[in-house]
């Protein structure tokens, strides 16, 4: 599996650079979410292939698994363990299992691939 470094460079020298869109290029005013997510290390350049794996989202502790690409550069992703979120009345918003929530493309290039050990 190559790096996000790699995978960068590579895209650079494409002759097909102008027809994918480079997923850190957004708007980025200060104390955005999108301004946070461009402070994390980039894991990943393309999103393409998260399809089913289990990543952990560093700006929010969320586990989850991507399993629908959007057409809008978000993928629909199911909660795995959502119990690092906690609100003020100390309930969990995203219970584990089934919650679905959609993740962007900028928020995936910083999720942290994770393995299940048995």
């Amino acid at each position: 599996m190559s790096t996000a470094a790699e995978q960068r460079a590579a895209h650079e020298r494409s002759p097909f650079k102008g027809l994918t869109r480079d997923p850190r290029d957004v708007q980025a005013p200060p104390g955005s979410i999108n301004a946070q997510l461009l402070e994390l290390p980039e894991q990943r350049f393309y999103t393409h292939d998260v399809k089913g794996m289990l990543l952990l989202l560093p700006r929010t502790g969320l586990i989850v698994v991507p399993f629908q690409e959007s057409g809008d550069s978000h993928w629909s992703c199911v909660v795995v363990d959502g119990s690092a979120v906690t609100k003020e009345d100390g309930s969990h918003p995203y219970p584990r299992g089934g919650y679905h929530i959609d993740v962007s493309e900028l928020e995936l290039t910083t999720a942290i691939e994770l393995t299940v050990v048995r």
